[in-house]
């Protein structure tokens, strides 16, 4: 568990998130998370797949000690989405 008394399990909301019908979802996962685990955010892909939401999942390293903060490639796949508009 996170240690958060207000935890969230985002795979609860796949299918709100379907309903919504995003034309691009982009996920990225370093395979090392400390903070979030790869087999989570797997389960969350393989949900959200489920609900009929396509999913992109692109594996990275994040250079943080805790190989979780991915902020600067984050970035960097929105704007690239921006682009491809």
């Amino acid at each position: 568990m996170t240690g958060y008394a207000d935890f969230v399990d985002p795979i609860d909301y796949a299918s709100e998130i379907a309903r919504r019908q995003p034309k691009r979802v982009i996920m990225l996962t370093d395979p090392m998370d400390r903070i979030v685990e790869a087999r989570f955010q797997n389960e969350f892909k393989a949900a959200l797949n489920d609900a009929g939401v396509n999913v992109e999942q692109r594996m990275i390293a994040a250079a943080d000690t805790d190989r979780h903060n991915l902020r600067h490639a984050a970035i960097i796949a929105g704007l690239a989405c921006r682009i491809d508009e």
